[in-house]
């Protein structure tokens, strides 16, 4: 008989999609998603603003922070915006 007719599917094979199989409710992912997103994105900007606070005079450090907090901004809104369309 060829591969693929009247064969029964091995026990490993599933017709259930991925979010069906997984231990945890698609709530659950979303939410760990969003919260890696904005916390990673959040650490990123507080660790720049260190550094440079360590590197240049305060004013020179926060004037030049600016342009990445708004860059930082844009990405998480980004990133966000691709979770959620899909």
């Amino acid at each position: 008989m060829a591969p693929g007719r009247g064969t029964t599917c091995p026990s490993r094979c599933s017709t259930r999609s991925p979010a069906e199989r997984s231990p945890f409710a698609p709530e659950v992912v979303a939410a760990v998603q969003v919260l890696a997103i904005v916390s990673g994105h959040v650490l990123g900007v507080i660790a720049a603003h260190d550094r440079a606070v360590r590197l240049f005079e305060p004013r020179t450090a926060i004037s030049g922070q600016v342009p990445l907090m708004v860059l930082m901004v844009i990405v998480t809104i980004t990133g966000l915006t691709l979770l959620a369309i899909g």
